[in-house]
């Protein structure tokens, strides 16, 4: 029966559920029944080591002892982050660089991990990993320095604007939940990273990014180094919304995609020399290599769970044995969140985990449904099907995430399919070759021009008329809804039962749901001031959005509130500055005005009227009412009328 084969054969799948199941409820219930899951867990055990040895008590066993170990691993690292002495705002700190971006910006971002924090003469330990801005006047700090601080840190904080970033979430999946700001004098170099493996570490950084640097078109430079080094840090917006818009943003990211073919390529290529080496050799130094290679990309998480889980994966074939993919691929899994289990809460980790699991599931009945007999076009339809399988899995995911479709996201994917390939080949022989002078220079032209046609390809399908569907609202019951009726299918398909069917019916009733939610966003009328320092007012109506900005240079960062707003209420962006006393704006049945005043702005819309206070004195007290939309630097008690500062102003029209 396929529902047993699920649950009792592929019994990794039934632990890493337990085990995440786990850690989400940590969050969900109360501390106190931490030693009660731990109890019943034991019970259970025992009761299976008594004799009693029913194939579904086995599953039950397994997955209540693994979804106790998943709360415990949250509850323990909880315990322990509170046992710690706490760092109080205003003490001098000592910390060690964990990770450091050497981009071009104004502000560089640094993980820093506080160690020691200072009461007077003594000194205590602390460990709490802390988000900081680096200044761009500040040079010459490298992974694995030790400094003396003493910078303001605080909680990080969304905005709570419509269409924002999460950055609660992301960065507490990466156990950060502090920001800080690092200027020139706030902190003392304590001393250098003396640690010789790691100083090697940051030598072969810098000399990769001088490589590419000196040898590549400085307009390839940025995605080159995304994709073949891992480091974003170079990316400018314009790069980032296009691949984004046309559904190619995993390509940007080291990550699953790119050791997969570089361990594919890999082994092909010590294939063609069966007579020096055998494929069990072959296949070791492979993997040798995509490790050394996770090593040059730091291994960041993306790059780490992708060799960990191909080197499962290429090991399980290996060995001859009849193994199960699922099973490969949750064990890779489950060993990763065992060192992290905040892993669970990572974007990409859910993202590489279930485009996985849709390609193990989907792949081949997507490929057997059609015959191909030409050889090209068959292989064609191969990495359509992988890309079909995958973004099966992940559309929920994506869509509650980023709020928009690629509906173009097929042709991008088989375009990039084969510039990525020439991409990493030729980064990769850049990097090996690169004392051959004359073949490196090839190389880089090669390895230039193909970035530069993958981003004016991504240019191209971006363009292409409607090329992605904005607007989509989900909330994450909706997605774990999802999910699970996509369970049901899988589970009773081939039965043909009625769950099947009932499954099936739900997704097409979810989905009806889901495009009337964004059928309302299209047509909402709304305006919106964004709780942003420079102030932006945004006005939607019907299929426009008007977006409102003060002086030259905010319009960047309206820009880009305007556009991430955008994304949830899709509609044509339309940008005004107020550089008038008054700015009116009139369509249908509708009339808005902005009218500038000495410390406040006054809004009228149709027949209602609002005030955007700037500034509160003794002679504009009166302003104090019902009808204010305080600017969020001004943090006022017992008010009337809106705080910024709390969550953005909207109101529907």
């Amino acid at each position: 029966m396929l529902f047993e084969d699920i649950l009792l054969k592929k019994i990794f799948l039934v632990i890493v559920l337990g085990f995440s199941l786990g850690i989400i409820s940590f969050y969900r219930i109360p501390s106190e029944f931490s030693n009660l899951f731990l109890f019943a867990a034991f019970l259970l055990s025992v009761i299976w080591f008594s004799g009693y040895k029913h194939k579904w008590f086995r599953f039950l066993v397994l997955f209540s002892l693994f979804f106790s170990i998943g709360y415990q691993s949250i509850y323990q690292r909880t315990v322990a982050e509170g046992n710690v002495q706490q760092y109080i705002p205003g003490d001098v700190v000592e910390a060690q660089i964990k990770d450091i971006s050497h981009s071009n910006k104004l502000w560089k971002k640094a993980i820093l991990e506080l160690t020691y924090v200072f009461h007077g003469n003594t000194k205590f330990p602390i460990s709490e990993k802390v988000l900081f801005l680096v200044s761009d006047e500040i040079e010459g700090l490298e992974k694995g320095d030790v400094l003396l601080l003493n910078s303001t840190i605080q909680t990080i904080q969304n905005k709570g604007n419509t269409g924002e970033f999460d950055g609660v979430n992301y960065w507490k999946s990466k156990g950060i939940s502090k920001i800080g700001f690092l200027v020139g004098e706030e902190f003392i170099l304590q001393k250098k990273e003396s640690n010789k493996f790691v100083k090697w570490f940051n030598w072969m950084d810098r000399s990769l990014s001088k490589l590419f640097e000196e040898k590549l078109s400085p307009e390839s430079i940025g995605i080159a180094k995304a994709l073949i080094l891992g480091d974003r840090d170079h990316l400018d917006s314009e790069v980032v919304r296009s691949f984004g818009n046309a559904g190619a943003m995993h390509v940007l990211a080291v990550s699953g995609l790119h050791v997969g073919l570089i361990l594919a390529l890999l082994l092909f290529v010590l294939s063609r020399f069966p007579n020096y080496v055998s494929k069990y050799n072959a296949t070791l130094i492979a993997l040798i290599i995509i490790w050394f290679y996770a090593l040059l990309t730091g291994f960041s998480p993306s790059v780490l769970r992708a060799v960990v889980m191909f080197s499962l994966l290429t090991l399980a074939k290996l060995s001859g044995k009849n193994y199960d993919s699922i099973n490969v691929l949750m064990i890779s899994a489950l060993i990763l969140l065992l060192f992290d289990p905040l892993l669970l809460f990572d974007l990409g980790f859910q993202l590489s985990y279930l485009a996985m699991l849709g390609i193990f599931i989907l792949y081949q009945p997507i490929m057997k449904s059609v015959y191909i007999s030409n050889k090209w076009i068959r292989l064609t339809w191969e990495g359509t099907c992988v890309s079909i399988a995958a973004q099966v899995f992940t559309l929920p995911l994506i869509l509650y995430c980023f709020h928009q479709f690629p509906n173009y996201f097929l042709i991008a994917n088989i375009g990039l399919m084969v510039l990525t390939n020439i991409v990493l080949v030729s980064g990769v022989l850049l990097i090996s070759l690169q004392i051959v002078p004359l073949l490196s220079t090839v190389l880089a032209w090669i390895l230039s021009f193909s970035v530069i046609s993958m981003f004016v390809f991504v240019q191209w399908v971006e363009g292409l008329p409607a090329s992605t569907s904005s607007g989509f609202e989900m909330k994450s019951s909706e997605v774990l809804g999802f999910y699970f009726m996509i369970l049901l299918i899988l589970l009773f398909v081939k039965k043909k039962g009625n769950w099947a069917y009932l499954g099936s019916g739900m997704i097409i009733i979810s989905c009806l749901f889901v495009v009337h939610g964004r059928y309302k966003n299209v047509h909402k009328n709304e305006w919106i001031v964004f709780n942003e320092n420079k102030l932006t007012l945004l006005v939607k109506i019907d299929n426009e959005i008007y977006c409102f900005y003060e002086k030259d240079e905010d319009l960047p960062k309206s820009v880009y509130l305007a556009q991430s707003y955008q994304k949830t209420r899709t509609g044509k962006l339309n940008y005004c500055r107020l550089d008038k006393r008054k700015v009116e704006l009139t369509k249908h049945n509708f009339t808005f005005s902005c009218e500038r005043k000495k410390s406040y702005y006054d809004i009228k819309i149709n027949d209602k009227c609002w005030k955007i206070v700037k500034q509160i004195t003794t002679k504009n007290a009166h302003l104090l009412a019902a009808n204010s939309i305080y600017m969020p630097w001004l943090k006022l008690d017992n008010v009337q009328g809106h705080l910024l500062h709390t969550g953005a102003f909207v109101r529907k029209i």
